[in-house]
């Protein structure tokens, strides 16, 4: 569960890049961070996993503050971009990722294999990472994110411009991931994966918490919701 009080956050003493912000999300969830450009979502993940901290206000990830969590146990972050060292295959990235987490070596393997299984990767395990196609890239980046088994996920467009059947492959693990992890982040724009996988929506909008709603409430177009909230708040 994350729990976030009455956050806000400025860069430099500038305009708040949020203000006021408060959010608690329920086990076995995933909710979507929606919001134009520069809405305040890439802030609002930083301050959560203590890359940025909060001029005012508290984050709770399973009830102990941010700033004393061991985030290697809790956290798992995907980058928008990378998230994997291009010079090594996706078997090396694996096995270097799960290796600096704790486990066994025995551990770290069948979970490497487990993940390249499950994204469809075999095939690619032993080619050089920077040279497989984007969709494989964004799936192996997703699964150096997983192999440490975290409690909570923090995902940055995880489909964004990759090819069809990669995006169903990820969709795919997300929804067995909702069983599992504690709760579940996504910043994105592609509305067919939160109609697929999200339970929970929420709109930023300036630096502002506009909008927060339930999936199955919405009742209508995702894309129409999501452009009627934004306009209203204009």
């Amino acid at each position: 569960m994350i729990e976030i009080n009455n956050l806000s956050f400025s860069y430099d003493n500038q305009k708040q890049a949020l203000e006021n912000i408060n959010i608690k999300t329920a086990d076995r969830t995933i909710t979507a961070i929606l919001g134009h450009k520069g809405a305040g979502k890439t802030t609002l993940f930083k301050c959560i996993m203590g890359l940025l901290k909060p001029s005012h206000g508290l984050i709770k990830v399973n009830n102990m503050f941010n700033d004393m969590l061991p985030y290697d146990e809790y956290i798992s972050y995907l980058p928008d971009k990378g998230g994997f060292y291009s010079l090594l295959t996706p078997w090396q990235n694996l096995i270097f990722r799960g290796s600096r987490h704790n486990k066994n070596k025995k551990e770290v393997k069948e979970l490497a294999s487990d993940y390249l299984h499950k994204l469809e990767l075999n095939n690619m395990k032993n080619k050089i990472s920077g040279m497989l196609s984007k969709g494989m890239q964004r799936r192996l980046a997703l699964a150096c994110t997983l192999i440490n088994q975290p409690k909570i996920l923090i995902l940055d467009e995880p489909t964004n411009g990759i090819d069809q059947v990669s995006s169903e492959i990820i969709i795919s693990i997300l929804k067995e991931l909702k069983h599992k992890c504690n709760s579940i982040l996504i910043n994105t724009h592609d509305l067919v994966l939160v109609g697929a996988v999200c339970d929970n929506i929420i709109v930023l909008n300036k630096g502002k918490l506009i909008e927060e709603k339930k999936v199955e409430d919405i009742g209508m177009n995702l894309r129409k919701y999501y452009l009627d909230v934004v306009d209203s708040y204009k």
